[in-house]
């Protein structure tokens, strides 16, 4: 058994293997994955992966994404190995994750401590139609990007360049607000999966974000989700008003208890819990 680093040679096993638990991915959102992060498969005598982790590190803060085990190789310390060996890409950092039930109780035996946030999950088919009057709200081009990528470090605490760039690389809709010649917000959506990702979306102002999350979702026959922090009740309350329905809640969960840098109010909707 050996612990190696995994590339974009890794994606379609990686995508096979986490489908085994219901896991909704693709072999493209793994490259993406595998894109910006730091993965890590364990690999078995005979060749065969039998687990993963991916770290994600974005200057000074990290999320733990991917972290799954086969379910022949479960209870044999494997994950507590991927666990460990994720952490070590990251010395007096902080670290966070959002925590299945089934990972949990491990997280809790490494040091994560559950925060008063979770991240719930709306999904279904949006009963939505674009606004009439887009006040301030345009498509988002290339040279955008030095000043989204901007607000989205105000919002974290740190630069998630590579992610953005890549995000929107692969998004369908790219929108931002600018007002008075600022951009005052943004939000992407894209197609992961067979269902849209609605995310990130980082506004300064909650009308702002339902704008933005209206016009990624509107008009759409398709199912699509959003990942949304527990204390954004606006968007909460949006994303229910337009018909989705909540299918997971999870804790967000940091190492050590340690508190996350920037803004995190100006987080509307999370990229997908893998980037935060």
């Amino acid at each position: 058994m050996l612990i190696r680093k995994l590339d974009d040679k890794d994606a379609s096993i990686c995508a096979a293997l986490v489908r085994q638990v219901g896991w909704n991915t693709t072999e493209a959102r793994w490259r993406l994955l595998l894109s910006v992060g730091d993965a890590f498969g364990l690999e078995l005598d005979n060749g065969e992966l039998a687990g993963t982790v991916i770290f994600n590190r974005f200057d000074a803060l990290a999320v733990i994404a991917m972290m799954f085990v086969s379910e022949a190789h479960q209870r044999r310390g494997f994950g507590r190995e991927l666990l460990q060996q994720a952490l070590k890409q990251g010395n007096d950092i902080v670290v966070y994750l959002f925590a299945s039930n089934m990972g949990r109780p491990l997280y809790e035996q490494v040091g994560f401590i559950a925060t008063s946030v979770t991240s719930v999950r709306l999904q279904g088919r949006a009963s939505l139609r674009r606004a009439a009057s887009r006040d301030g709200l345009r498509n988002m081009t290339t040279a955008d990007i030095d000043v989204v990528c901007a607000l989205d470090e105000e919002a974290q605490g740190c630069s998630r360049r590579r992610l953005l760039k890549a995000l929107f690389a692969s998004s369908d809709r790219a929108l931002v607000v600018e007002r008075g010649g600022e951009v005052v917000g943004f939000g992407l959506s894209s197609w992961p999966t067979d269902i849209r990702q609605v995310g990130p979306i980082v506004a300064r102002t909650e009308e702002d974000a339902r704008t933005l999350a209206t016009e990624l979702a509107a008009d759409v026959s398709e199912p699509l989700c959003i990942d949304i922090l527990s204390d954004q009740q606006a968007m909460l309350a949006w994303g229910q008003a337009a018909g989705l329905a909540v299918v997971e809640n999870v804790p967000l969960m940091t190492l050590a208890g340690a508190q996350l840098p920037g803004r995190r109010g100006l987080i509307r909707s999370l990229a997908g819990r893998p980037f935060g």
